[in-house]
């Protein structure tokens, strides 16, 4: 027997017969294996991996780190027992996370991380780093490759946590462990958030040690892009603390339109007002706070941006004196921070008049508040094998209110979703949308369908278009504009599409 043998295919299929199969596991003590989103006694996983790969259930180790670095070898997470999957990433549920912090809390771990981020030189979407969450144990970590190096864990007694490249002596308000292998670095945990500050230069010696050797994060897969850019984003990580703790910014339902041109010949400054999240304005033309301003290159509608904060003179700005001569624009303006928003390509729309500021009315306001109110909404596919499911009954008898839907998918409430069934006469026969985000099913969810789900997770869904009776079957429409490229995906029960297909 050669335990080399094992690949992750193999724990992939082991964990697929012990579903199929309905096996019961021995429970683990200390740590479990995350797979598919849901947690597996690491010992029993590898007994039947070793069965694929060998022929035996026979397994050399006991449990604990032995069994635990093989699978992390194979690319799988190891979690304390007990605790639960990553979070699904949405702003809802990150903003839920802060609440049960605290706002002290959330402010400090979050400006420490945004000052580690910046002095490790690190930008969005770097693949050797982990921003991961928690639900019920309200904890936010930052993993850089294999190793975890900033932490808030609000359960432990030392709930501040990163790593070092010092050891030091354990006291009852710094714990301190060594990490296996090389480099070598220490892992601290402190009762008191102030420890993060005194020993802030060995933890960015560390951490960028980390990141130096790292190609890919281990857990990257698990990534929460809105944690990630609430770490980077300054101005987005105001509007997060401004919704979870207060001072929501409504809209005011004004629609203001500037040009990035000024001048014959003048050059663009779209990206400078783009990378610095503000618009400008002038004393005859104020915007207001909750305003909406359209901003365009040319004629065309690029992105969309929504005032902060009460427009302040240009003189305020010190730090823009150079950009504003390299871009031509006058000093006697003023500057507003705004949220930015970028549209896709399928929201790109035309705005005819020329001048530089100006009101919005009629439709184009109309579509750019549509726009802004739908910005964070995602388009799904639903879709089930008519035998196995009766879509009809569940239709007409207004029976469908929850949907089963894997960990990894990002749905939430708000979204919208085409209720597509497979088979001879395939195409859509129900439009809904999503009306709670996901939380864990029962086996009992839904007696319309013959066979049990695989999905550990629900989504509340309401009908608001009954297309049974006259179904948009894709034979009759899958050449229609914006369609060609929508793929099918027979053996996936949900995915994804773009704003552009469902609309037509």
């Amino acid at each position: 027997m050669s335990i080399d043998k094992i690949t992750k295919q193999h724990v992939l299929d082991a964990v697929d017969k012990i579903e199929r199969e309905g096996i019961a596991l021995e429970p683990s003590t200390g740590f479990d294996v995350l797979i598919n989103g849901r947690s597996y006694p690491p010992k029993e996983i590898m007994r039947y991996a070793n069965l694929h790969a060998n022929g035996t259930k026979e397994w050399p180790f006991s449990g604990g780190e032995q069994t635990n670095k093989f699978l992390r070898q194979l690319d799988f997470e190891i979690v304390p027992k007990g605790e639960e999957v990553e979070m699904l990433a949405s702003k809802e549920n990150f903003v839920q996370i802060l609440k049960r912090m605290g706002k002290v809390n959330s402010t400090k771990f979050l400006s420490g991380a945004a000052n580690l981020m910046h002095r490790l030189n690190v930008q969005a979407e770097d693949a050797r780093i982990t921003y991961g969450t928690r639900k019920d144990n309200k904890r936010l970590t930052i993993t850089i490759g294999q190793r975890y190096c900033y932490g808030y864990v609000s359960n432990e007694a030392n709930e501040w946590q990163f790593i070092h490249d010092t050891e030091r002596v354990s006291t009852d308000d710094i714990e301190v462990t060594k990490y296996e292998g090389e480099p070598v670095a220490y892992y601290y945990r402190c009762s008191d958030v102030g420890a993060i500050a005194n020993n802030f230069d060995g933890l960015v010696n560390a951490a960028n040690k980390e990141l130096q050797r790292s190609a890919v994060a281990g857990f990257r897969k698990f990534n929460n892009p809105i944690f990630e850019k609430v770490v980077l984003d300054d101005v987005y990580r105001q509007q997060i603390f401004d919704e979870a703790f207060g001072n929501i910014i409504s809209l005011t339902g004004n629609v203001w339109k500037l040009g990035c041109n000024w001048g014959t010949g003048a050059p663009s400054f779209y990206e400078f007002i783009k990378s610095h999240s503000i618009v400008i304005g002038v004393e005859s033309k104020l915007y207001s706070v909750g305003d909406l301003v359209i901003i365009t290159k040319g004629q065309t509608v690029l992105s969309i941006g929504k005032v902060l904060q009460p427009p302040s003179s240009f003189n305020n700005f010190p730090e823009f004196e150079s950009d504003f001569d390299n871009y031509e624009i006058e000093h006697g303006v003023n500057i507003a921070r705004v949220e930015w928003y970028e549209l896709s390509k399928e929201e790109v729309f035309t705005y005819p008049l020329q001048l530089g500021i100006c009101k919005v009315h009629g439709s184009y306001k109309d579509t750019a508040l549509k726009i802004w109110r739908d910005r964070f909404v995602n388009y799904w596919i639903f879709q089930t094998d008519p035998t196995e499911f009766d879509y009809k009954k569940a239709v007409n008898g207004n029976l469908l209110d929850s949907w089963k839907v894997a960990v990894g998918d990002k749905v939430k409430t708000n979204d919208k979703v085409v209720l597509w069934q497979t088979g001879a006469r395939q195409g859509c026969y129900a439009l809904a949308r999503i009306i709670s985000n996901p939380e864990p099913a029962t086996s009992t969810e839904n007696q319309l369908s013959k066979f049990e789900s695989k999905f550990p997770l629900k989504v509340g869904i309401e009908l608001t278009h009954n297309l049974i009776d006259n179904p948009l079957l894709w034979q009759n429409i899958k050449t229609a504009p914006g369609l060609q490229d929508l793929k099918l995906v027979n053996d996936a029960n949900n995915f994804s599409i773009t704003h552009n297909m469902i609309r037509c």
